[in-house]
This record gives C-alpha cells, sequence and structure tokens, in this order.
C-alpha cells in the first residue's frame, strides 16, 4: 500500500512540475539591445500608465487581453530620458496557458513599447521582457549606462 501511495505522489508531483511556468530574470540591458533588432521601431518610455486593470473570469480560457491606457513621463532620448511624452497607449496582456502577463497601474516603470499600425503598443507578457520597475534604480542606471556610454553588460 505504501508503495502505491509512494508512487501516487510521484505521478502527482511530476505533473505539477511539468506544468509550471519557468521564465529567466528579464534583464532591461538585454531588452534594449533586442529593442535595436526589432521588426518593429520601439519607444523606450519612462513614467507610469492609468488603465482599467483587465479581469480574466475564472471559467474563462485565458487569452489575451487588449485595453487603452494612458502614459504619462519621458521618452529615451540621445541624452537620456528627456522628452516629456503624454499619449495613449495600448496594452495588450498576453498569457502562456494559465499565466498572464500582469502590470500595476500608476507603477512608474521603464516601457518597450512597439510602433504598430501608427500606434504604441505594450505586450505584457507572463515572463515580461517589456516593462521593468523604476524602483529598482539600478534598472534606469544600467539601461542609461548602455545608452549613453555604450556599458551594455
Amino acid at each position: 500500500m505504501k508503495q502505491i501511495i509512494y508512487m501516487l505522489f510521484l505521478y502527482v508531483f511530476s505533473f505539477t512540475q511539468a506544468v509550471a511556468l519557468s521564465c529567466v530574470r528579464p534583464d532591461v540591458v538585454e531588452s534594449y539591445l533586442n529593442s535595436v533588432h526589432s521588426e518593429h521601431s520601439v519607444v523606450i518610455l519612462k513614467g507610469t500608465i492609468s488603465f482599467k486593470q483587465p479581469v480574466w473570469k475564472k471559467q474563462q480560457t485565458f487569452e489575451t487581453l487588449t485595453t487603452q491606457g494612458q502614459f504619462d513621463g519621458f521618452m529615451l532620448h540621445h541624452r537620456g530620458f528627456e522628452i516629456p511624452y503624454s499619449e495613449p497607449i495600448t496594452l495588450i496582456f498576453e498569457c502562456f496557458a494559465e499565466w498572464c502577463g500582469s502590470l500595476a497601474a500608476e507603477e512608474e516603470i521603464i516601457a518597450f513599447a512597439a510602433v504598430e499600425d501608427f500606434e504604441l503598443r505594450l505586450r505584457v507578457q507572463p515572463c515580461n521582457f517589456t516593462v521593468f520597475p523604476v524602483e529598482f534604480g539600478e534598472n534606469a542606471q544600467r539601461l542609461l549606462g548602455c545608452h549613453l556610454q555604450g556599458q551594455c553588460h
């Protein structure tokens, strides 16, 4: 009987491990370097986005949800975040299985928004490489070090 319980435990444990989402830690400099090679133009922003939080219903399959937001802050220029920028932005919350991207409204962030069809679109994914909190001062410092001085390590 103990062997059956043990085998059942191993089976259940291995299944839960198989469905877990594993993300590599996002890196602001890596996202910056990737934005240079993007198929779309990428605008790098620092500021806040106000928007209505998307809600996924329990019975609903997790799918991409789109909502409109308002960005307020600055756009990256050749000398840093110095161009005031206050414009609408489309937020696209993407899901992989049951894991969906999330973003707190009004949190100060650095965002890598793509220019698609003449509008800014920010894709927010579970393993997010497009949004970084500014509260960790090193994100802004490392990004500016790479952008201004070529210190991209």
